[in-house]
């Protein structure tokens, strides 16, 4: 039985929806701040009809503000893209990550086109051995890194070193493709690769061929070759099993959650399931029966009555178990031989035909398994979907304010003009008095639906958008200008007479505290770095915080991952880093993460004639010209600290005094006293603004590199033996401090 639509006149409304429930709240309010003075609540009273549009109002406002967050952040022009410009990151975007484990790295593999499967494992050899030498100290224990092994303790064995095995198509046959499928597997790898992590080796797979020599009982009516067909192919998907692709719908059906499907990276064909990949990698637990059960299962076949894998004369080995384990051993995977491959198969009705009726024809057998084979080639989908698109909304113009004087009755007069000549002057002046004080309540009404309207802007990562977040003029009063003695000001001056700057960034880190804690991060300890409480500077921890936001995607995802050393056109001045550097960087604000050189030669410490050092500083763009010359010292180091001073304090014109036509840069001395420690260069005797500025510009440039070089220790390994080849490299570079066997594993910040 259908039930029949209808509409519930027993809704319950919400407290701010619910008039009665407010008018009843205004009423004891007003009793409990003047019932000595008021105390005739009736509908007639001029208050309790202001009071009742008070709580209209407040029902429109708690009405919309219930509105489905959907239709809160859908756009006027019907755009549902809500993620472009703030912090909704789509599934397909903020779930996936690069590649971790071993399973991921294969995932990756595979779905490159020409792979059909492919096995990553730990090296236990790579290109050069190194040892260590280790001398025990009271303290700690210390090591040097040598190619010699008899002056070394023992052996490094290094963490860290991957080699890759890849099985291809069957229809990759030619050489050439076969090399074009593996550089591009090498290429992928690189372009994902962990820190302190590398690909030694990256290798077709090695097959052991065998053939099947067997005797079968099938049913009356099936067709031979179909059924021989099936059973090679049967048996080849069980020694290499292929890797299916799914749709996001089909990996749902399989129980699995958003979180779960997104796991792992994003493939170009669709998503695999992680159970059926880890079956694909156990052809080392397969037994003879596993093979006769498959040939079982298929339809038509009655018995096995025989089967011989591999071939008598093929092995030297006692058992089947024997066979795959040293193939396994040797990572080798097996592939039948179909051309020495026999099957006899018997039916009830064979002593009536003739061997050509009973003999299956080999090549009608090969053209079906080539056919069954290419249906399971085409499991790499072709632009799947992978997006979750958002719940459309339908935009609601919350923002649209009308003014609650325009409900109050005629005899008040709001809702018209009142600049008629008609009009008693008295009441002219009541009605603007009246309309001047609700303009307050107003302005708060139609404040609070401007923010409410914007709340997607609340969510966007631009900083700065102060007047759309924080006010809106309030339209459709009669005569609203009359009551400003300037209006055109008022409404520029809005936006901060509601909010004033220094409150919105201290609202704005707030609230992008709050997105940063949604994704598990702070940024706490940058904001400590900025102990002053100027507004320039938290503006630039507001701003640093949504560059962090901004580039979440990268910071996050691939937050683990090494830079890609084999994009020679990428090494320097790229965004080709670490992600752990991008991480850093974004935490501590630095804007500018690229591989890029963190000194300039342009700022050095120089010896003259008399071997005493001073800092000098010249100009980038014309290399022989000084702008800055500095005291000069007996010691290198004392030249280098006051070089510091000036790296810190020079770039600030204040803290220069104009002496001789020369600015000179002040600094305390032991005996804390001003003294100039440097000095401004210039041609003539005269007074020079134009370099004295160039120099600040300079230095502020400077003071604006901020970088910092992150080392992997796996990297650094030697390659080529230096026994062989002399031009090889002669130490073994050690730059930070760790345990000897934890070497291949670490990295190290260099600033």
């Amino acid at each position: 039985m259908i039930d029949a639509g209808y509409i519930d006149t027993e809704l319950p409304l919400t407290r701010p929806e619910d008039f009665y429930f407010l008018r009843a709240e205004g009423v004891k309010l007003i009793e409990k701040l003047s019932g000595k003075v008021w105390t005739d609540y009736n509908t007639h009273d001029p208050g309790i009809t202001l009071l009742e549009a008070f709580c209209y109002a407040l029902t429109d406002l708690g009405y919309r503000t219930a509105f489905d967050i959907k239709d809160l952040l859908a756009l006027r022009d019907g755009e549902q893209d809500i993620s472009r410009g703030n912090c909704f990151y789509p599934p397909e975007k903020i779930l996936p990550a690069a590649p971790l484990t071993l399973l991921d790295y294969r995932k990756l593999i595979i779905d490159t086109p020409g792979v059909r499967n492919a096995w990553i494992e730990q090296a236990d050899d790579y290109e050069i051995f190194i040892y260590a030498s280790i001398t025990q100290t009271k303290d700690n224990n210390t090591f040097q890194l040598s190619y010699n092994s008899s002056k070394a303790s023992e052996a490094i064995h290094l963490r860290g070193l991957y080699q890759v095995l890849v099985e291809f198509d069957y229809d990759i046959n030619d050489a050439d493709e076969r090399k074009e499928v593996l550089a591009v597997v090498t290429e992928r790898l690189h372009a994902h690769r962990n820190l302190c992590e590398d690909f030694l080796i990256v290798s077709s797979v090695e097959f052991t061929s065998f053939s099947l020599d067997a005797e079968i009982q099938v049913s009356e009516g099936f067709d031979l070759e179909k059924i021989n067909a099936q059973i090679f192919n049967a048996i080849q998907n069980l020694f290499s099993a292929p890797v299916r692709f799914h749709t996001l719908e089909q990996m749902r059906q399989k129980g699995y959650s958003t979180e779960q499907i997104f796991e792992g990276p994003l493939l170009h064909h669709g998503f695999i399931d992680a159970r059926e990949l880890n079956e694909s990698d156990q052809d080392h637990n397969i037994h003879l029966s596993d093979v006769i059960n498959v040939i079982q299962d298929i339809e038509g076949v009655v018995a096995v009555k025989r089967c011989d894998i591999p071939k008598e004369s093929q092995t030297p080995y006692s058992t089947f178990n024997e066979w795959t384990e040293e193939n396994r051993a040797h990572n080798r995977k097996l592939r039948l031989d179909i051309d020495n491959s026999k099957i006899l198969f018997h039916r009830s009705g064979d002593r009536h035909r003739s061997d050509r009726d009973t003999a299956p024809d080999l090549e009608r057998v090969k053209g079906i398994c080539s056919f069954l084979r290419s249906g399971q080639k085409t499991t790499k989908l072709v632009d799947p979907v992978v997006s979750i698109s958002p719940p459309a909304g339908t935009f609601m113009d919350v923002a649209r304010y009308y003014p609650l004087q325009n409900n109050l009755p005629e005899i008040y007069t709001q809702a018209r003009n009142v600049g008629d000549a008609k009009t008693v002057a008295r009441n002219i002046m009541q009605v603007k008095q009246l309309r001047s004080y609700l303009m307050v309540f107003e302005q708060i009404l139609a404040d609070y639906l401007g923010k409410l309207s914007s709340i997607r802007d609340v969510y966007s990562l631009k900083n700065g958008v102060h007047a759309s977040i924080a006010s809106q003029p309030v339209q459709g009063i009669p005569e609203l200008e009359s009551l400003f003695l300037d209006y055109k000001q008022f409404s520029k001056m809005l936006s901060t007479l509601t909010e004033s700057s220094e409150k919105y960034w201290e609202k704005r880190n707030a609230l992008l505290d709050h997105l940063l804690a949604q994704v598990a991060e702070s940024m706490k300890d940058f904001s400590r770095y900025m102990t002053n409480s100027q507004a320039a500077e938290v503006e630039s921890i507001a701003n640093a915080k949504s560059a962090f936001l901004g580039d979440y995607i990268q910071v996050s995802k691939y937050r683990g991952c090494g830079y890609n050393y084999t994009d020679r056109s990428r090494i320097w001045t790229s965004a080709n880093v670490p992600g752990i550097k991008k991480r850093i960087a974004r935490l501590l604000g630095i804007r500018n993460y690229e591989n890029q050189f963190t000194t300039a030669d342009w700022i050095r410490v120089e010896k003259d004639a008399s071997e005493r050092f001073s800092p000098v500083i010249y100009d980038p763009q014309k290399g022989t010209r000084i702008l800055l010359t500095a005291n000069n010292y007996q010691s290198e180091s004392e030249a280098r600290d006051l070089l510091d001073h000036i790296l810190q304090k020079g770039y600030d014109k204040r803290n220069y005094r104009l002496s001789d036509n020369k600015y000179k840069l002040q600094r305390l001395n032991k005996e804390m006293i001003l003294t100039p420690a440097a000095e401004t260069s210039t041609i003539t005797d005269e007074k020079d603004d134009e370099s004295f500025d160039t120099l600040i510009s300079v230095l502020h440039q400077y003071a604006q590199r901020e970088n910092f070089h992150v080392i992997e220790h796996i990297l650094l390994r030697p390659k080529i033996d230096p026994q062989v080849r002399p031009q090889g490299p002669k130490v073994i570079t050690q730059v930070c401090r760790c345990t000897a066997f934890s070497w291949s594993q670490s990295s190290c910040v260099l600033l």
